[in-house]
């Protein structure tokens, strides 16, 4: 399903893919790729990935 979502939102042009993670399923959203923003507050479980351009 994730990897449905980064093939959607590359195909609109978007740049990454941002999700709301619960501390349980952080693990899986960092084996996939996401990463916390830099400068994020401690409890907050918004993860991101940076999509690779698709330039055709």
């Amino acid at each position: 399903m994730l990897g449905h979502m980064e093939a959607e939102a590359k195909a609109k042009g978007l740049a990454c893919c941002v999700v709301e993670s619960t501390k349980t399923a952080v693990r899986f959203y960092q084996s996939a790729g996401y990463e916390f923003d830099e400068g994020a507050e401690p409890d907050n479980l918004t993860m991101r990935k940076w999509l690779e351009r698709n330039d055709d």
